[in-house]
């Protein structure tokens, strides 16, 4: 079954959590970051925009392919496409660090409606959460091609990409109120890795209504005991449930579509798994 609410509500309430003196600014290929950011005059990069918002703001992106890797360095912000734009954030060419974009000891963030696509490098990574964080939450996104190679065989464990990843790594502050929800995740060759994994010290996460197909390793895993956090190393108190995995194959070793590896107190609930080598771990 289904829960009752849509993408479109979700999105609506939690920008209704920042709207009180909050300000909507806006991105566009053709744009100016001298501009003062609004939908006549907008900025022209994404980090230009999460740079100068303040708490509470909004940022809106209209159509268009961003050649950008962002780091999210301001709590507080909504980026999300502007209502009926197509956005891709296109990891060819780009430098920087290993994400598209990358969210670390921030609270209260959302990122919603964008294509994350073709950033294909050793270490990958789509939607980077790490750190102590509260509150992210990943809604609506179309994430693609995020892989270690094209089509390389896979020749030592170094060879890893991850689409979304909630990286607990804080031994004192976990990642906690974490939601990841209606994000289709799909075409990403892994390594070793797995298409959306909650890692190390993340405390209270809720993994909803994702489609993952043809990942080639694990769908869905939440990881303890990696030594990702030197105390409190253990995904723990989360909810996967009514997520659609199908196709996740891995060359190595049999992968399953949901995968429960060090976790604790985590419900399973209501989920697809098709086409996988297990179902769930």
């Amino acid at each position: 079954m289904k829960f009752s609410f849509t993408l479109t509500t979700l999105l609506l309430h939690v920008m209704a959590v920042f709207s009180l003196h909050a300000t909507t600014y806006y991105v566009s290929e053709s744009g100016d970051n001298l501009n003062p950011g609004t939908m006549a005059e907008p900025w022209e990069t994404i980090q230009y925009a999460v740079d100068a918002v303040t708490p509470g703001d909004t940022v809106l992106l209209l159509g268009g392919t961003y050649f950008e890797r962002i780091q999210i360095n301001q709590s507080g912000i909504v980026l999300s496409n502007a209502p009926g734009e197509t956005v891709i954030i296109d990891g060819t060419g780009t430098t920087g660090g290993d994400a598209l974009i990358e969210i670390t000891d921030q609270d209260s963030i959302t990122v919603a409606g964008l294509n994350l696509t073709n950033h294909v490098t050793q270490s990958a990574q789509g939607i980077l959460i790490s750190g102590a964080c509260r509150g992210i939450s990943i809604i609506g996104n179309n994430i693609s091609n995020i892989s270690f190679g094209s089509g390389e065989p896979m020749n030592e464990d170094l060879d890893n990409a991850q689409p979304i990843i909630a990286y607990g790594d804080n031994p004192d502050n976990p990642i906690t109120g974490l939601l990841i929800s209606s994000n289709n995740v799909h075409d990403c060759n892994t390594g070793y890795s797995e298409g959306l994994a909650v890692n190390g010290n993340v405390d209270g996460f809720t993994i909803i209504n994702n489609t993952l197909t043809n990942i080639t390793n694990i769908g869905i895993d939440a990881i303890g005991g990696e030594g990702t956090a030197t105390a409190n190393d253990q995904a723990r108190n989360g909810l996967i449930m009514d997520n659609d995995v199908q196709n996740c194959k891995s060359p190595y070793a049999a992968a399953a579509g949901i995968y429960v590896d060090g976790g604790a107190n985590i419900t399973i609930e209501s989920n697809l798994v098709t086409g996988c080598q297990w179902g769930i771990e």
